[in-house]
């Protein structure tokens, strides 16, 4: 059962349109930067289904490709839930690439110059690709979170009226996804390491405990890895990254690559 509501593809750009030669233009740098950055986050978003797809699964057979099941019914949870939190953890990453590589491309769209030596570089233009490379390789060096104070997006709100719903979008966006579980637990997993999951760590015994005599109950001690790691719960956490998905990330991509898409005149040839 398919429990994506809408299809990925369709924020590709029409391909079957009719191309009039008479006053065509020639696509510039920012066009092809456009449609590069465009189809990163096609190509991201559907890695990303795909892994969560797959983590999504529950019976035995849809892993036998990882492990040969057992007698022992413990273990072949505690080996399926742990393939399942490796496709989460992958839909996970993928995700959260796709909301940065959003902030990429409102930026190369809305930048109008980039700074060398504190002398203004036209961005954009009829270039070579040798130097378009180089331009769109300098201009990602210059994206970051949308509200931390050396962001680009705040004066370019400002400074360009012709992308101004596109740049607070993706500041309001940000703004409201930077605390969520799917943030979270993306950065956690990034920077601090690995978290356990209910469903996993239920399946292992605790060996060690002890006694506490003036409080009358008996306290387990840690004695595996999963007793100090961060606890999620695999299943909610992957129902969390589909209801994110499905009512949250789809539409926000879909408006903002519509609004990226109408705000200059573009070449009919990218």
């Amino acid at each position: 059962m398919n429990r994506f509501q809408k299809d990925v593809y369709d924020l590709l750009p029409n391909q079957n349109k009719t191309i009039k030669l008479e006053g065509m233009m020639l696509p510039t740098s920012k066009d092809v930067f456009f449609r590069a950055k465009q189809q990163e986050i096609i190509e991201r978003y559907v890695s990303a289904r795909n892994f969560l797809a797959i983590s999504a699964k529950d019976d035995l057979d849809d892993f036998s490709y990882f492990f040969e099941a057992s007698d022992d019914e413990d273990a072949n949870k505690y080996f399926k839930y742990k393939i399942k939190a490796s496709f989460y953890e992958a839909a996970l990453v993928f995700y959260n690439i796709i909301i940065d590589l959003s902030w990429t491309v409102c930026y190369v769209c809305a930048e109008y110059a980039l700074y060398e030596k504190d002398t203004a570089q036209k961005f954009g233009g009829l270039v070579s690709i040798e130097d378009a490379v180089k331009m769109i390789r300098k201009a990602e060096e210059q994206v970051f979170n949308p509200d931390v104070k050396e962001s680009p997006y705040i004066y370019l709100s400002k400074a360009s009226i012709e992308y101004k719903k596109a740049l607070d979008l993706v500041i309001e966006f940000w703004s409201n996804f930077k605390e969520s579980s799917v943030r979270v637990n993306y950065n956690f997993i990034k920077h601090r390491g690995s978290p356990s999951y209910v469903e996993t760590k239920n399946l292992t015994p605790k060996i060690f405990s002890f006694y506490d005599i003036n409080k009358g109950e008996t306290t387990q001690l840690p004695s595996a890895a999963d007793d100090v790691r961060l606890e999620l719960d695999l299943n909610k956490s992957i129902k969390e990254l589909f209801d994110f998905d499905n009512n949250k990330l789809y539409s926000y991509v879909e408006e903002l690559l519509e609004l990226l898409e109408k705000s200059e005149l573009r070449s009919p040839l990218v």
